[in-house]
């Protein structure tokens, strides 16, 4: 046989071969940080007269879970147990699935739930974010992480933050397109007003699509008994943004890339005013 068919072969049977993994994982999870710092010197003359065009649509943002605490069973726990006994007294994990070996489909199934929550810590900038705190040259601004699926252009959404009391934002979409790719506006200063889609909706399509093609289930009964709307007390965070709406302004300094990107590596945009490091892990 001929060496350019064999080679044809080889390319068909590859590409058979990925394509049946891809199918039989819908969506992967990845770990998204970012930090955000400003030059506290700015060494230009430039003039900047463009605007960034900011997202009209498939724009989301970042949740925060309220927390709530069940006040009658609060109030209602006896003296001589301790808090966490009486927490978990009711909680009575049944495992309805006599089978101990779960079918391959269902180890590390992604959770849409838990996606886009918005969280300040981050572990792999970590030490980029300490020496930009100690730096003289630069100002910290924020740092954000959370986790999400990435799926192709088409189905993916910008995520939007913004800090109005020191004045800046970001858009950030991630999406597959044969490779993964990061689209980032980033700003210094105000937005208008948004039209904002819903987080929650856009979670609960993965969950439910993720539901549909799970085959085998691990079913777990958990019988909690959970309060009545009248019995939740919140806890809520201290606030740390004054919550005064300002007015927006002009967008002239901003970062807008789209490029190629790779699991396990970190990533610096910047501009003559600020910069941005960008790191994305594979959960």
């Amino acid at each position: 046989m001929p060496f350019y068919k064999i080679f044809f072969l080889l390319i068909a049977f590859s590409s058979f071969i990925i394509n049946a993994n891809e199918e039989n994982s819908i969506i992967d999870e990845y770990r998204v940080e970012i930090v955000i710092f400003k030059f506290k010197e700015v060494s230009t003359s430039e003039n900047f007269v463009e605007e960034l065009t900011i997202p009209s649509k498939s724009v989301i943002t970042l949740v925060e879970p309220k927390l709530y605490l069940n006040e009658t069973a609060l109030n209602s726990f006896p003296k001589n147990d301790s808090f966490f006994q009486n927490l978990l007294k009711n909680l009575k994990p049944i495992n309805n699935n006599s089978s101990e070996n779960l079918s391959d489909k269902n180890k590390n199934v992604v959770n849409p739930k838990n996606w886009f929550r918005k969280n300040n810590k981050v572990i792999y900038l970590d030490d980029y974010q300490k020496k930009i705190i100690k730096s003289n040259d630069v100002q910290f601004l924020g740092s954000f992480s959370w986790v999400q699926g990435i799926d192709e252009l088409d189905s993916s959404k910008f995520v939007f933050l913004e800090n109005s009391d020191q004045e800046y934002g970001y858009f950030l979409k991630l999406y597959k397109k044969r490779f993964m790719h990061i689209d980032l506006k980033a700003y210094l200063g105000i937005v208008n007003d948004l039209q904002l889609e819903s987080t929650k909706k856009y979670r609960n399509e993965y969950d439910a699509l993720i539901k549909k093609n799970i085959v085998d289930s691990n079913d777990i009964d958990l019988q909690i008994y959970l309060p009545n709307k009248s019995d939740k007390i919140e806890i809520k965070n201290n606030q740390t943004s004054s919550n005064v709406k300002k007015r927006p302004s002009r967008l002239d300094k901003f970062i807008d890339i789209e490029q190629r990107v790779f699991n396990e590596e970190i990533y610096l945009f910047d501009h003559p005013y600020f910069g941005v490091l960008v790191s994305i892990i594979k959960v």
